[in-house]
């Protein structure tokens, strides 16, 4: 629209100088025939009488000296008052050279807007004829008026077309282009071959499209892969914005509460501590390193705090510690547990021998040697123990094999012979396999001591004269169901969810006869998770225990 208006007035002003520079010609030609027409007249009467001049004719005119003094104007009608000399005016000195003087401006001597032309008069002086121009600049101002007016008609119907038709036009391709960036689809489909503006746009539009929907492949798959990063560390992390709003959040393992949509960090997070810990971050500002005891879950973390200044974000990670420290405190018994448990039998062997190198009573050095050989094999259980405990935490790996379960049976007889015998003991095999040969595809070693250990502690912790232990063995689809029951002492149900914990042993008063380390229920537990299968204990005190478990099929 400016553009528009400003060729307007180039165009007003082109035509106006125009117009302006034909009247001029126009009016320099109406002088000229005065000047010839005085010149006529001058010739005829002389110059003695300019009163005749002057009324013969009705322009005024100005005869002026070569001097360039005023000799007669017209309009003065004589010499009455002196006149200033008109030498210097531009029209009196092109007549000085001889050639025809033409000129417009403001008169000094009638303050009015006069078009002047001159020319000389033999040698003696100059004739100089004057008109009134005002009257051609009123016209100009008419028809700049006129030129005013058509222009303000044209222009308000550009703008008619342009809102009803143009702008409509461009409305609907701005309107599809949008639509294009908005949905974040491929620019095609609009026809602008017709406009070069709205093409060259277009194309601006299209290569810009293409290359932001490339950078929006590319920028979600670097979120993706943040997001798959995110999601298998080992760890708890949590971003706070200015406004204490969580933004991002990878499950807090478990410590965030995904109801409602307040996204403030109170509103948000469950426990009490970390609440705290957000707290103490956000008004210092500083990086913050601490470790947490959650007392609600009983669990430990390691928190770090950090603000991020440029964003004024601030970022949280939390790191399970539980299972380390668990460690630490399984380390420290187990080195206590050792020593306490290697401590008694050594202790019972050596006083033993230093007994039986005082003894003369044969007898009672055979009461001795028993004592200082119970005491030996016990050192041995507890030692095998913790060889099998360190070979089940050093290797994850099964050796699986296609057996007969008679193998297992004799071999599991075979290691319990001694304690069969000694008890009295009865085992009963409940066999149930889908093939004929009854082959089974387990880890032998595994399965062979997993049912020694349950087999043992059902002859060893049995208060009957007659042990009886049933052993159920039945294969379904992808495993094989198992379960060892006995007769013997029973389990409390108070104690029943401690028994799997290294170390520990039932009610030390109603066994601290039986040799053991309280490490044989940990080691099945152990065996059994790695063969991929869940073990469970039925039992009733007094009325004997049942193991139940299961071994996959590989």
């Amino acid at each position: 629209m400016i553009l528009i208006l400003f060729l307007e007035c180039l165009f007003i002003y082109g035509n106006i100088n125009k117009i302006s520079d034909l009247n001029a010609q126009l009016v320099k030609q109406g002088l000229k025939g005065d000047a010839l027409l005085i010149r006529n007249v001058i010739d005829e009467n002389g110059t003695e009488n300019f009163q005749i001049v002057a009324e013969n004719v009705q322009r005024r005119f100005t005869l002026i000296a070569k001097n360039g003094d005023v000799l007669y104007d017209s309009e003065k009608r004589g010499f009455e008052e002196e006149l200033a000399t008109h030498k210097y005016r531009d029209e009196v000195r092109a007549a000085y050279s001889g050639e025809e003087g033409f000129d417009i401006r403001m008169s000094e001597s009638v303050g009015r807007k006069l078009a002047y032309y001159a020319v000389p008069y033999n040698d003696e002086f100059i004739i100089r004829v004057a008109t009134d121009y005002a009257y051609v600049d009123k016209e100009l101002y008419k028809l700049i008026l006129i030129y005013i007016v058509f222009f303000a008609v044209l222009n308000s119907f550009v703008v008619i077309s342009y809102r009803f038709y143009l702008k409509n036009y461009l409305y609907k391709r701005l309107g599809q282009i949008k639509k294009i960036l908005i949905n974040e689809v491929k620019p095609t489909g609009i026809d602008v071959e017709g406009d070069k503006f709205l093409k060259e746009f277009w194309d601006v539009v299209k290569n810009w499209q293409n290359k932001n929907l490339k950078n929006m492949v590319k920028l979600e798959n670097e979120r993706q892969k943040l997001r798959e990063i995110i999601s298998i560390v080992d760890m708890g992390i949590l971003v706070i914005n200015k406004r204490k709003e969580i933004i991002l959040n990878n499950s807090m393992l478990g410590l965030m509460s995904i109801e409602g949509e307040d996204r403030h960090y109170y509103n948000k997070i469950k426990y009490i501590e970390l609440i705290h810990f957000i707290d103490k971050l956000l008004e210092k500002k500083t990086a913050l390193k601490e470790e947490i005891y959650f007392n609600k879950i009983n669990k430990h973390y390691i928190m770090e705090g950090k603000y991020l200044g440029l964003r004024e974000h601030y970022l949280v990670t939390l790191k399970d510690v539980s299972k380390s420290r668990e460690i630490m405190e399984i380390q420290r018994n187990f080195i206590s547990n050792v020593s306490h448990e290697l401590k008694t039998p050594l202790s019972n062997v050596k006083g033993y021998l230093i007994a039986i190198e005082g003894e003369k009573d044969e007898f009672m050095k055979k009461q001795f040697f028993k004592i200082v050989h119970s005491n030996i094999e016990k050192l041995e259980n507890i030692i095998m123990d913790f060889l099998n405990i360190s070979k089940i935490e050093s290797t994850k790996l099964l050796n699986v094999d296609h057996v007969q379960f008679s193998k297992l049976k004799e071999e599991l007889e075979k290691i319990l012979n001694s304690k069969i015998e000694k008890k009295n003991a009865e085992l009963i095999y409940k066999v149930s396999l889908q093939n004929k040969q009854e082959y089974i595809n387990v880890d032998f070693e595994k399965l062979s001591s997993i049912l020694k250990n349950l087999v043992e502690n059902a002859i060893v912790y049995n208060d009957k004269d007659k042990p009886i232990i049933n052993i159920d063995f039945v294969e379904k689809d992808d495993k094989y169901e198992i379960s060892v029951k006995d007769n013997g002492l029973g389990i409390p149900v108070e104690e029943q969810k401690n028994i799997f914990n290294r170390f520990y042993r039932v009610d030390k008063a109603r066994t601290s006869n039986v040799a053991g380390t309280g490490l044989g229920l940990s080691i099945v537990y152990e065996l059994v998770k790695l063969c991929g299968g869940e073990i469970e204990l039925i039992s009733k005190e007094g009325e004997g225990s049942e193991f139940k478990f299961t071994v996959m099929k590989i």
